[in-house]
């Protein structure tokens, strides 16, 4: 592997796998179903996705020398085509053997949604081909498995289609629509093992500073304005804007604004599709071509 555990990811790393070698060559039994489920938490910035390629790799070459390894023995997952695609990414650059997914293509489910109350729920497209399997199932983003989705998982391993699943997330991030965090069934597994120290490269990132004074007040139910927070977090990375006109003239005070590497996210579509047509406006007026 091309970046090397810190001594608090090998601890965690290897309470990870001894868990798994336990269930990798054994069959599904009602009573040890709990260590077939573990879930890896951790906040940003404390290496969840390189302990994740490791512990991959180990499974890999631990299959390939007892002759057991095949092309989807491990399948990485996560809820979003955006995060498999970050996900599909990672495990390329890392050089390790493992398909890529998003979790409902594994189950081979698909959302129904009830217009009338909003709600999304999913139901099993069957006939279209043999149900996926894999020895390691590896689901990012685990904060978003609603109930649903993860009684399908649960589903796959008391049928067998899977051995292991590992969960990778951080209660901190985003939910499922509609749910809260005690209802998330992930954060409540038996098997849980924590990253709790932020390794020395992200140590002085501003971001990864101000998501841990957030979280810090979550955990606290202490809170500060959000305006004091910015203005205690301002550096280079990190700038506060008092209205929408003063943001997008900072936006726009490069020549070459236009090819810059510049990605503006939002709450809302809405506010979106505001963004982005206010920046197609400026670029066409700037050649002179104005609607």
């Amino acid at each position: 592997m091309k970046v090397t555990l810190t001594e608090h990811q090998q601890e965690v790393y290897v309470e990870i796998v001894n868990t798994i070698d336990e269930n990798l060559f054994s069959f599904y039994k009602s009573k040890d179903l709990k260590d077939r489920l573990l879930s890896l938490t951790g906040q940003a910035g404390t290496g969840k996705s390189v302990l994740t390629t490791h512990i991959a790799k180990y499974i890999i070459d631990k299959l390939k020398a007892n002759n057991c390894y095949s092309n989807d023995s491990i399948v990485v997952s996560a809820p979003t085509q955006k995060a498999t695609k970050v996900l599909r990414d990672m495990i390329l650059l890392e050089d390790v053997e493992a398909e890529c997914k998003t979790i409902h293509s594994f189950l081979g489910i698909e959302p129904i949604y009830n217009y009338a109350t909003g709600e999304e729920k999913y139901t099993v497209v069957r006939g279209k081909q043999a149900p996926a399997t894999a020895s390691l199932l590896i689901v990012d983003e685990s904060s978003m498995i609603s109930h649903d989705i993860y009684e399908s998982i649960l589903e796959t391993v008391t049928t067998g289609r899977v051995n292991t699943v590992l969960f990778i997330g951080d209660s901190f991030q985003l939910l499922p629509v509609g749910s809260n965090n005690n209802e998330n069934d992930v954060f409540k597994l038996e098997k849980q093992f924590q990253l709790t120290q932020i390794v020395r490269q992200a140590e002085n990132s501003p971001i990864i500073k101000l998501a841990t004074k957030i979280r810090n007040m979550i955990e606290s139910q202490e809170f500060t304005s959000l305006n004091d927070l910015l203005e205690d977090s301002k550096s280079e990375d990190i700038e506060l804007f008092n209205n929408r006109e003063e943001f997008l003239e900072d936006f726009y005070k490069n020549d070459q604004w236009h090819k810059e590497d510049k990605l503006i996210s939002s709450f809302a579509n809405k506010q979106v599709n505001t963004f982005n047509a206010d920046i197609r406006m400026e670029f066409w007026k700037e050649r002179g071509i104005v609607n």
